[in-house]
């Protein structure tokens, strides 16, 4: 139905200037309607790709009408092709199902946990869906229903989850294919500022939006394979006991990481049963999780509620959570005594960046949040976000130990190192890119598989790898 009421286009081709490269785009004969829920940054490389396409009509579905404008104005390059609607995802249940079922596919770049509604929805409009985020348990359910429905529900196609899967699908399929076993893989993903970026920035970590996500990273436990066995990480121990120098990744960067989620579920979504090691983990640059933990050990990550109106100052939210007077002296005390910093560099170092944060501000504000993490959050979106100029970086790595047919050893390394090109930030085009190439792929038919997945598969991987590497972006 929704094919017959598509117009026609004539067939042409149409030079688009991205970065340095010229790229020559053939129409199809099909208007395709695409509905983009969200508006944050990752949907620049979403609204510039799938507008490079002539009969590609984008309608942009958010709360923030302003972000909406911008991408169009900024990102399209035929600002006549995108619409917009103002959609409260949270409430606008009706207008939602509406505009998936005007659409050919939905893109669901808003919060995770709002995509499982999207996908229902999607399922009863018979409407493809394609989303950057890990598949949910709840996702993962509704694998029958898309199936019957007859459409596609691709999941976990941005940076990571995604470029990484792409990355380890093709290596290990290829070992398997000369006869090879894959006994050990391990994977470190970080979107990070350029190092010369970092500054005095005493977490070395910067927010292109908000640090909630980060400020919530550590709390659920983490799982990995170790010489056959499963580890486990409980949440308190993630930021601590589980964090690893990586000097080997990068000779010029110091790195750490920490297990991210489940890494034990990849022995079957790789077809790796023989693997006795397999981790999949987060980077950042060191000093990161040890003054991570320590702002969380003061309480400044406490998503219970409280009127954060009260506080004329971050001083005095400092010295609220700590017990403590509101003087520099009283304050530093309890918070020694609060994370039993030893004596000298560590304390001096921890006081310092809590200085630089802005925590011991008599004139630095408070958002009137009604949580202490909301607030503090935006003080570090604040203090911490890229100025004029400044980059980021995605830094991406498979290490494998595969044993071969004959019996010896090979160990593999395959890394991205991406940065920001212009306006696109590297989290941007590497999340982006692969997931508007996704869509593209998906209009085409060029994807057809039906149900919910993610690449795991290399005939739907093959076709993604070669057109992110028109971007640049490869493994």
């Amino acid at each position: 139905q929704k094919q017959e009421k598509m117009s026609t286009i004539e067939d042409q081709k149409i030079e688009e200037m991205t970065g340095e490269a010229t790229k020559k785009v053939k129409t199809t004969k099909q208007r395709r309607n695409i509905l983009l829920l969200g508006a944050g940054y990752v949907t620049t490389s979403v609204v510039e790709y799938l507008t490079r396409r002539e009969e590609n009509e984008i309608t942009i579905a958010t709360r923030s009408i302003e972000k909406a404008k911008q991408r169009q104005a900024e990102n399209a390059h035929d600002p006549t092709r995108i619409r917009i609607e103002q959609l409260d995802i949270e409430k606008d249940d009706e207008k939602l199902e509406k505009l998936i079922g005007e659409h050919d596919l939905v893109i669901s770049l808003v919060p995770y946990v709002h995509h499982v509604k999207v996908a229902e929805a999607a399922i009863r409009q018979k409407t493809n869906m394609v989303t950057s985020s890990y598949i949910s348990p709840a996702m993962r359910e509704l694998n029958k229903q898309a199936e019957v429905a007859g459409i596609t529900i691709m999941n976990e196609i941005g940076v990571d989850p995604g470029i990484d899967h792409l990355g380890a699908v093709r290596i290990i399929r290829e070992a398997q294919r000369r006869g090879g076993k894959v006994r050990s893989f391990t994977s470190w993903c970080g979107g990070l500022p350029a190092p010369e970026d970092v500054g005095d920035n005493p977490l070395k970590y910067k927010f292109s939006w908000s640090p909630k996500g980060v400020l919530m990273a550590g709390g659920n436990e983490a799982r990995y394979l170790e010489d056959g066995k499963t580890v486990i990480v409980p949440p308190q121990e993630l930021l601590r006991g589980a964090v690893r120098p990586l000097n080997d990744l990068d000779e010029k960067k110091k790195f750490e990481g920490y297990p991210n989620r489940d890494s034990t579920l990849y022995a079957k979504e790789y077809s790796i049963p023989e693997a006795r090691n397999i981790l999949r983990g987060t980077l950042r640059f060191q000093g990161f999780t040890k003054l991570m933990t320590q702002l969380k050990g003061i309480g400044l990550a406490s998503f219970e509620k409280r009127d954060m109106s009260t506080f004329a100052c971050w001083r005095d939210v400092t010295a609220a959570l700590v017990n403590a007077e509101a003087t520099e002296q009283a304050i530093s005390t309890a918070i020694v005594q609060t994370l039993k910093l030893k004596a000298g560099e560590e304390t001096n170092t921890a006081i310092a960046a809590f200085k630089w944060i802005g925590l011991y501000s008599e004139t630095e504000k408070v958002a009137p949040e009604a949580t202490v993490a909301d607030a503090f959050s935006l003080l570090l979106q604040k203090k911490m976000s890229y100025g004029k100029g400044e980059r980021d970086m995605i830094f991406l790595q498979h290490i494998f130990e595969i044993e071969e047919a004959d019996g010896k050893m090979t160990r593999l390394r395959s890394t991205l190192e991406s940065y920001a090109i212009g306006n696109y930030s590297a989290m941007a085009r590497t999340t982006g890119y692969p997931c508007a190439i996704a869509v593209q792929l998906v209009l085409d038919n060029v994807i057809s598989r039906k149900g919910v997945f993610g690449p795991m598969y290399e005939e739907i991987n093959n076709p993604i790898i070669d057109a992110l590497k028109l971007e640049n972006i490869e493994m």
